[in-house]
């Protein structure tokens, strides 16, 4: 009986091989791409089969994707002037799609921090809708390739959302004690290791599923920030660095009293835990002027409020 059990399951795994390749693949398609192509698809399987069949040689689906997208491209004299709306703040993923492109943050969800308890989620419409392929049946005699695209697209679009939204409630009842003040110092050890085990997936697919995804958090005072996804996966050492940079902020505050500025070594010496080099990559990341520069401008009354390295 075990030895049947385990050769069904050494089966099955082998059958969804394919389906883990698709979906790795399909992971580092933008949302807006990803939608555009399944409205696509759905309004036309005709010229989409005309696409698909263009391809000369098996190409993995997100090279059909990409294929099918370039298409739906309006033509330009000078492709850098092309405009559009992604939801994705970051172009990095974007590279290859669309060149010269608009950008806007559209989050996943709103996380309302609750008092000793875990914050109130709110999915945004994007998450909680299904692509308009689902409603589609697709002639599989006249459209073979389309069909099966179609079908490979439905249940990467399902699977997504599914494991999008029960990622982030996983989430949110880790992190309840930041979303309470969004204060970072609060934040909870919690690593895509961590999720990764409570939702029965690899690490690694988790990596390639949150680095381009952004969430609204509002505390329970009312204040209210976009975030990206990313930062609720934190270890040991981001924790130690949150710890780091509340204290040096506190320093900012305090050498604006005393008039006169740290240096990146006193800086790094009094918040314990972070090393010179890293207070001195910061501060220039944060637009923080040099030790002299700064007790030149606390002095002349030049500077009234304290720097905050970010």
């Amino acid at each position: 009986m075990a030895i049947t059990q385990q050769l069904t399951t050494n089966l099955s795994q082998r059958l969804h091989l394919s389906q883990v390749i698709e979906f790795a693949h399909l992971l580092a398609v933008p949302d807006e791409v990803f939608s555009a192509v399944s409205d696509a698809v759905s309004a036309d399987p005709a010229r989409t089969e005309a696409v698909l069949q263009e391809t000369a040689a098996p190409t993995y689906i997100d090279d059909k994707v990409k294929n099918l997208f370039t298409t739906l491209i309006p033509a330009s004299e000078n492709p850098t002037n092309r405009r559009g709306i992604i939801i994705t703040p970051v172009l990095g993923p974007l590279k290859g799609y669309v060149p010269g492109t608009e950008v806007e943050i559209t989050p996943d969800v709103l996380y309302i921090g609750r008092k000793q308890d875990k914050p109130e989620i709110i999915f945004s419409g994007h998450l909680q809708t299904q692509i308009k392929i689902e409603q589609v049946q697709i002639d599989r005699g006249k459209y073979p390739k389309t069909a099966k695209f179609a079908e490979q697209l439905r249940h990467f679009d399902d699977w997504k959302r599914r494991t999008l939204m029960d990622a982030y409630v996983r989430i949110g009842e880790a992190q309840r004690e930041f979303f309470e003040d969004l204060k970072r110092t609060r934040c909870s050890i919690f690593t895509y290791e961590t999720l990764a085990e409570r939702l029965g997936l690899s690490p690694s697919t988790l990596s390639r599923l949150f680095p381009y995804r952004f969430v609204t958090a509002r505390s329970c005072a009312g204040d209210e920030k976009i975030f990206p996804a990313k930062d609720f996966f934190v270890n040991g050492t981001d924790l130690q660095r949150y710890i780091a940079q509340e204290k040096l902020n506190q320093l900012f505050q305090q050498e604006l009293t005393e008039g006169t500025a740290y240096s990146d070594r006193q800086l790094a010496e009094q918040a314990t835990g972070i090393a010179v080099r890293t207070v001195t990559k910061y501060r220039l990341l944060s637009n923080i002027p040099s030790s002299s520069e700064r007790t030149m401008l606390y002095r002349s009354n030049q500077r009234t409020g304290p720097y905050v390295m970010e």
